[in-house]
């Protein structure tokens, strides 16, 4: 099976050879594995905590990128943007539909928030971040 996988992925070599590049996914897949393991249980213990971090965290990182495109650097952008991500506004959303719709209904819950919630996220994300998208 290895030499098969190694063969698909473009490595020549033994199959009784473990080649560098295949040892290092099978070692980060353990690792993701244990960080969703991981995540997965925050998400339990501490919803608003973990998804306001990962909002934000995510929020960072596509700021820098879209600095590093623009090659224009800015952390005062980074942090509004960033603090803009914060705040966790989808968690009580999701609760509110799932209390009012009840449990399952996913294409009705989609549809009522891409209708009535999300346009005002983006409104949200306008005025919140009032001279951001300016080029």
């Amino acid at each position: 099976m290895h030499g098969a996988a190694c063969k698909l992925a473009g490595y020549r070599h033994h199959a009784s050879q473990l080649c560098l590049k295949h040892f290092w996914f099978i070692a980060m897949r353990k690792e993701i594995v244990a960080f969703g393991k991981w995540y997965d249980q925050q998400i339990e213990v501490r919803p608003l905590a973990t998804k306001a971090l990962t909002s934000s965290v995510l929020a960072a990182l596509s700021s820098v990128v879209a600095q590093v495109i623009r090659r224009k650097a800015s952390i005062r952008e980074v942090v509004s943007f960033t603090l803009q991500a914060a705040p966790p506004f989808s968690h009580f959303w999701f609760e509110l539909l799932e209390a009012k719709l009840g449990p399952g209904k996913a294409a009705l819950k989609t549809t009522v928030d891409q209708l009535l919630f999300r346009p005002i996220m983006i409104w949200y994300c306008f005025v919140f971040g009032e001279g951001q998208f300016a080029p």
